[in-house]
């Protein structure tokens, strides 16, 4: 995370109007409302901790994990971190990473033997783009970036597509009628391996909570909708979110 400090910028001192919204559907400048996003400066960096747990396989056991995570919204770009228990004296740590459109994935055994090591691979960088798309849910205001253009399905649908160095993801935001984020969903590559297939990646929202006056979906479930049916394989809740603190 100490480059992705090195990248951010702080955000500039005017504030986010309802007139910067104009250019968005319908819903979405209800869900930045609804969120908190007006009245304050643009977000340009996030600190969140997240819990909950994880498993690998359909009926795999559940593993308690806890993890750091950090977003340059300009970028745009993420560092998550996470310590898996596995059982006890046993855990893995991982790290997912996005920089300039290219991700990394490293998960190492007991933090010294590489499980999983996938980089400079286009179905990972894919997948890893799709992840930061799907997460700006907890930093509403990112949708007013450049980077992401929205485009209107029905009032509480809206496609969005993100480009980063001519790639570009796209994925399918619903919405309540009063502006809560309820889910994301994408085309996604199963895995990370240059094997693997486009599945359906489904984020959906269980419970909001309020951080330093940002209504968010902390509570999530995510679920791959394989052939053989739902994989649903973490369960997450944000226990803490700091907007625009540059400090380490």
């Amino acid at each position: 995370q100490d480059y992705l400090l090195e990248q951010v910028s702080p955000p500039e001192d005017q504030r986010i109007q309802e007139e910067d919204l104009q250019h968005l559907p319908d819903i979405v400048q209800t869900w930045l409302k609804n969120s908190g996003a007006i009245g304050k400066p643009e977000v340009t960096f996030v600190r969140l901790k997240q819990t909950g747990e994880m498993r690998t396989s359909p009926d795999g056991k559940w593993l308690n994990f806890n993890a750091v995570q950090y977003f340059d919204v300009k970028g745009p770009a993420f560092n998550w971190s996470t310590e898996v228990k596995m059982m006890p004296l046993v855990h893995l740590v991982g790290r997912d990473k996005l920089t300039d459109g290219n991700g990394e994935m490293i998960i190492k055994l007991l933090s010294l033997f590489n499980v999983v090591n996938e980089r400079d691979n286009q179905k990972l960088n894919s997948g890893t783009m799709i992840r930061y798309l799907g997460e700006i849910c907890w930093f509403p205001s990112a949708a007013l970036n450049d980077y992401i253009s929205w485009e209107e399905i029905d009032e509480t649908t809206a496609k969005a597509t993100l480009t980063v160095n001519g790639d570009e993801v796209s994925g399918i935001f619903r919405f309540s009628e009063n502006g809560d984020f309820t889910s994301f969903e994408a085309e996604r590559y199963y895995g990370g391996a240059e094997d693997a297939e486009l599945r359906k990646w489904v984020v959906e929202a269980e419970e909001f909570n309020t951080f330093n006056e940002y209504r968010i979906p902390n509570k999530l479930s995510v679920t791959w909708k394989l052939p053989e049916g739902d994989f649903t394989w973490l369960h997450l809740e944000v226990t803490n979110l700091e907007v625009n603190k540059f400090k380490h």
